[in-house]
């Protein structure tokens, strides 16, 4: 069955080959596209099953709002995406995709 797969790392030393390792055994469950993101001893991993959004829809995503960076990767589906999107987009939000996922993000960074 194919889905979305996630990973992460925090405070571990991981290595270029190690990395590669862990997301050719996350594409059995997401075989579409990869990604990473690695601050500030935090590592985030992603293999994305395509479903919604190919290009607006790319994780790990990140976003700023009051300044700060928001960055995550989500494996869910948000039911009420449009009105959680309506009400961000009264409170100043920008969206560049029509993913759950964004819309996830920007809440978390509004709320």
């Amino acid at each position: 069955m194919y889905m979305c797969a996630i990973a992460g790392v925090i405070d571990l030393p991981i290595s270029a080959q190690v990395k590669s390792k862990m997301l050719r055994t996350m594409r059995n469950r997401g075989p579409d596209e990869g990604g990473s993101h690695l601050e500030n001893g935090c590592m985030l991993l992603h293999s994305r099953l395509i479903i919604i959004d190919p290009d607006g829809g790319k994780q790990p995503m990140h976003v700023e709002h009051n300044g700060k960076k928001y960055t995550m990767i989500y494996n869910g589906e948000l039911y009420n995406t449009d009105e959680i999107r309506k009400e961000l987009v009264l409170k100043g939000h920008r969206f560049n995709g029509h993913s759950d996922t964004e819309v996830v993000l920007h809440a978390d960074a509004q709320w």
